[in-house]
């Protein structure tokens, strides 16, 4: 979080990503940087949803939707790629709740 240098107002510093958006307007995505592995992964995470939705709200992804999602679209993952997708869910969840 980012405030202007001597700024004492109340109001919370504005995330970089928000600055970047007031330059670039609401739809500004920045570019991701390229990955050395795992990026079928990510692919699989944003193509699934990086959460499910439940009577109480979203939630981190668990093993059992994984599990539907493969025997839906014939993709096999390992047990790393698994757990990795369930890692990335929950860390989402978890940012996405700060």
């Amino acid at each position: 979080m980012e405030k202007a240098e001597g700024d004492k107002s109340k109001e919370p510093a504005r995330s970089r990503l928000q600055l970047l958006r007031i330059k670039g307007g609401e739809d500004f995505q920045p570019a991701m940087p390229p990955l050395d592995c795992g990026e079928h992964l990510v692919d699989l995470l944003w193509k699934w949803g990086p959460t499910m939705c439940t009577s109480m709200g979203d939630a981190p992804l668990t093993h059992q939707d994984l599990s539907y999602c493969q025997m839906n679209t014939g993709v096999e993952l390992s047990e790393w790629g698994a757990e990795t997708l369930v890692r990335l869910s929950r860390e989402y969840f978890g940012e996405s709740h700060r």
